[in-house]
């Protein structure tokens, strides 16, 4: 919600920065929680330690994207992408 939210927010210019962005994200999720969950793939946790993964990591994304979404006013690292 958060990422359609700041898609809406951004310029034109900005979308297709933030849409590769979000892709490189997922596929940055999707190795880490690979690595991390190594250690329980031959095991019946596997599934909840990955789900696990992707949660922690999908929290911590929000939290970048909500701080692009909600930025100070004069703040030129953020918001007017």
């Amino acid at each position: 919600a958060v990422y359609n939210k700041l898609m809406k927010k951004v310029s034109r210019r900005g979308k297709p920065k933030l849409l590769t962005a979000q892709k490189a994200w997922l596929e940055y999720r999707k190795k880490q929680c690979e690595f991390n969950v190594l250690a329980s793939s031959d095991g019946s946790s596997y599934s909840m330690v990955l789900s696990y993964c992707h949660a922690y990591l999908a929290k911590q994304q929000t939290i970048i994207l909500k701080q692009q979404l909600d930025c100070e006013e004069g703040d030129l690292s953020c918001g007017s992408q």
